[in-house]
């Protein structure tokens, strides 16, 4: 029976051991990115880590940046808790992309965010005029623009077209942009 050989990454080099390996690699305008795993001795696991160049852009060994920044922002939503300790209770913009879309999220617990009372807890954090902006990898959900304009005083479903150079032709996405009323 003949085994296969170990997948070879872009610099046509296979791991040079256990402990390391690049898993992927792209030229840039701003130099070469590189994603990479190696075995941690200190830590007793593996670290998977975002390089551009010799600069490290992410690792998974640090965190704690990223819990204090992103939190469980769907908790928090639910509980009407703030969004940070240096917070107030209200904000001029929310900015969510976060789920593949209202109804393609990536965990149950996302789901009621996106209906009624969910969008409702929302619009309480913002400001009067305060704007909430939510991608989606959808074409425009009448069902969530409809709840949107239950929530907001107004509401529009904006269609982003870009060119996909994996298909040779055009892909798109949407964004909902919701504003809170005056008053």
């Amino acid at each position: 029976m003949d085994l296969p050989t170990p997948s070879v990454g872009w610099h046509g080099c296979e791991p040079v051991s256990a402990r390391f390996e690049e898993l992927d690699w792209r030229p840039t305008r701003l130099g070469e990115i590189s994603l990479r795993r190696r075995f941690e001795p200190t830590l007793q696991a593996d670290i998977y880590e975002a390089r551009l160049g010799d600069e490290f852009l992410m690792s998974s060994a640090f965190t704690v940046a990223e819990v204090a920044l992103e939190g469980d922002f769907f908790a928090m939503i639910a509980s009407g808790s703030r969004f940070g300790p240096d917070t107030l209770g209200r904000h001029d913009a929310i900015l969510v992309d976060i789920d593949h879309t209202p109804r393609h999220v990536l965990h149950p617990g996302h789901a009621g965010f996106y209906e009624l009372p969910g969008q409702r807890r929302l619009a309480d954090r913002l400001e009067p005029g305060g704007v909430y902006a939510l991608w989606s990898d959808d074409p425009p959900d009448e069902g969530y623009i409809a709840v949107l304009e239950d929530v907001f005083a107004s509401c529009e479903a904006h269609v982003v077209r870009f060119a996909n150079p994996l298909t040779g032709g055009q892909a798109a996405n949407t964004v909902y942009i919701a504003t809170v009323g005056h008053g």
